[in-house]
């Protein structure tokens, strides 16, 4: 991995139960570089934000921020160090608290 780096998820992987949300994936980011996520509906792009954003914890592989691991309990812990993230459906954020969020995530990985 390249110290230029603010972000980066190193082989990171995400499971739903059975379902495989996220497989190594490895996503680099620099300081003044803008990004597009893009892809089909069930791709994965909505787990990946929200392992960014703090609200999924990876199953497996690395998340860094300026080069150091970090493993965030909390959307808040991930906002503290300046990733946020605006939702296009804004009643998940309003009417979803980030427990029931985690809950649900922890129950389907154990399914």
């Amino acid at each position: 991995m390249n110290d230029d780096n603010i972000l980066a998820l190193e082989n990171v992987s995400k499971y739903f139960g059975k379902v495989i949300a996220l497989n190594g994936v490895t996503l680099r980011l620099k300081r003044g570089e803008v990004h597009c996520l893009l892809g089909d509906n069930g791709a994965g792009k909505s787990t990946l934000i929200k392992t960014l954003a703090g609200v999924h914890a990876p199953f497996s592989g690395e998340y860094l921020i300026d080069g150091k691991p970090v493993n965030f309990e909390s959307p808040k812990e991930a906002l503290d160090l300046g990733i946020a993230t605006v939702y296009q459906d804004f009643r998940w954020h309003a009417t979803s608290s980030w427990d029931a969020s985690r809950r649900r995530s922890a129950s389907a990985s154990s399914a």
